[in-house]
């Protein structure tokens, strides 16, 4: 029964936590499942007194290992405290163990709050996530002893929360082994993409940029940085369309027999894709006017306008409303 009494426990205090942040149905089941099994009954103690007692035993040798008093709630005006087992401290807090549930509860602690500032559909026919993910995420998050790394397992936690089975478990591995520094690196030219599969590769890269595209190509995020890939524009009597998700470019050829427009392309891989699922939400319309500038200094086009999707038909169609023509490059030097 005292396990079965800890568990509600845990549950009642989980419940508490996550009803700040307005998340409820499936997701704060999936929520409340998650963070039990990450850290258990360690979700009412402080990350801050995990570290210091982690620290203490470091410090210490284990047989003279402090005995911390854990303060109760007063009931009905009386106080009082319960006294920490020392052979217990020292066999269930050993420095490694209490350093890794550290790592965990502050990974948790910041996963409550990205739960609210992702923007993803949830859903809410799932009710727990799969025990395998969370074994193998417990590994890695365990080990995030730095600030960024603790906020990075954080937001691919609540992204799964959100949304199970966005991230692959080769994801995962992936970004163990990249780090924050790089996915900060690949958040930056992701922001410019057209969906999650493409990034409208610059002519001529050189210098840092090369150097940057180069390292997330080797890190698995992007492929042919250096290679001739193009993403392929049909045109129809003279018109052609790229269309986002809110946004349409639509483009006039100068050449009214022209069959295809061809542009140069970075492809995302599918853990960068994957990744994408937590980043920023991108501003479209960016993506959109690059294109039509690539377009335009090719002297391939002779009209760009940017409209927003009102409504996508059952055959296909999309009806439209105009944002903006675009001028090209050219016209706004003269």
């Amino acid at each position: 029964m005292p396990e079965k009494d800890d568990h509600l426990s845990n549950e009642v205090s989980l419940a508490l936590a996550i009803k700040e942040t307005g998340i409820k149905g499936a997701t704060k089941s999936r929520a409340i499942a998650a963070f039990d099994r990450l850290v258990g009954a360690a979700i009412d103690i402080p990350t801050a007194f995990l570290e210091a007692k982690a620290i203490k035993i470091r410090d210490s040798s284990i047989q003279s290992v402090a005995i911390e008093q854990f303060p109760v709630l007063e009931a009905e005006g009386q106080s009082s405290s319960a006294l920490v087992d020392d052979q217990k401290v020292r066999d269930a807090l050993e420095q490694k163990e209490l350093r890794q549930l550290g790592n965990k509860k502050a990974v948790v602690d910041h996963s409550l709050k990205e739960l609210t500032q992702i923007e993803l559909e949830t859903d809410e026919d799932i009710d727990e996530l799969a025990p395998e993910w969370l074994d193998f995420f417990a590994e890695y998050a365990e080990k995030a002893s730095s600030a960024d790394y603790r906020i990075l397992w954080a937001r691919i936690l609540a992204g799964e929360i959100r949304k199970p089975g966005l991230f692959s478990l080769g994801t995962l591995r992936v970004l163990s082994e990249i780090g924050p520094e790089t996915a900060q690196l690949f958040e930056k030219y992701a922001l410019v993409r057209l969906g999650k599969h493409e990034i409208l590769k610059e002519e001529n890269i050189v210098g840092r940029d090369l150097f940057e595209l180069i390292e997330l190509e080797e890190a698995g995020l992007l492929k042919e940085v250096t290679g001739n890939l193009h993403s392929s524009m049909p045109v129809s009597d003279g018109s052609s369309y790229k269309v986002g998700d809110n946004i349409i470019l639509i483009l006039k050829s100068k050449d009214h027999s022209r069959k295809e427009f061809n542009l140069p392309i970075i492809k995302i891989t599918r853990v960068g894709q994957e990744l994408c699922a937590i980043l920023p939400k991108i501003d479209e319309s960016d993506y959109l006017v690059r294109t039509a500038n690539y377009l335009f200094s090719k002297g391939e086009i002779t009209k760009a306008t940017l409209a927003r999707v009102i409504e996508r038909t059952y055959d296909g169609d999309i009806e439209y409303k105009k944002i903006r023509d675009l001028k090209s490059p050219v016209q706004k030097e003269n």
